[in-house]
C-alpha cells in the first residue's frame, strides 16, 4: 500500500442549517453570524497557529501555487535529527468549501450558503513523524466549517 488518505470533515459544519445550529451551539446567539465573523475566525485560527509554531521552534513555510510540499516536508526530515511528532506547518492556498452570508426571509443576515465555485482559502500542512508508522500529514482549512485530511504514507 502507498498511502492511505481520509477526508475528516465536521458534519454539521456541510450545510446552511447545520452549520447554524454549530454557532448557536457556540455562541449562544445568531447577532454575529456573518461574514465579517467568520473571517475572524479563520484570522485567529493563523495568528493562534503561528505563535505556537513560534513557541515550540516549528517552522512555518508559506509554499507559492505549484510548490512541492511534499519535497519539502522530505527536505526538513533530512537536515533535523528525527524526533517524534510535528516538525513543520507548511501553508498553501486550496479550494475550499466556504460559505457565505445570505439575507433571511426577514433581512436578517445568517443564512449559510455554500459558494460555488469554491473560493481559495489557506490550507494547513502539518507533517508529523511517527517512528513506528513512518511519515503522515494532517491538512486541514483554516477557514470554517475547517475541512481536514489525514494523509499516512504507506509503510510495511
Amino acid at each position: 500500500m502507498d498511502r492511505v488518505v481520509w477526508n475528516a470533515y465536521f458534519g454539521m459544519g456541510q450545510t446552511p442549517g447545520g452549520f447554524r445550529a454549530w454557532w448557536r451551539q457556540r455562541y449562544d446567539s445568531e447577532e454575529d453570524l456573518d461574514e465579517t465573523h467568520w473571517m475572524r475566525m479563520a484570522g485567529r485560527f493563523s495568528r493562534r497557529l503561528r505563535g505556537g509554531a513560534k513557541a515550540h521552534h516549528i517552522p512555518v513555510i508559506y509554499c507559492s501555487p505549484g510548490e512541492d510540499q511534499h519535497q519539502l516536508g522530505e527536505e526538513c526530515l533530512a537536515t533535523d535529527e528525527l524526533k517524534p511528532g510535528l516538525f513543520l506547518v507548511l501553508v498553501s492556498q486550496a479550494p475550499a468549501l466556504v460559505g457565505g452570508a445570505q439575507p433571511t426571509g426577514t433581512g436578517k443576515l445568517g443564512q449559510w450558503v455554500p459558494k460555488d465555485p469554491w473560493p481559495y482559502v489557506k490550507h494547513y500542512s502539518f507533517p508529523i513523524w511517527d517512528p513506528n508508522w513512518g511519515p503522515g500529514t494532517l491538512k486541514m482549512s483554516g477557514h470554517p466549517p475547517f475541512s481536514a485530511q489525514v494523509i499516512w504514507n504507506g509503510q510495511e
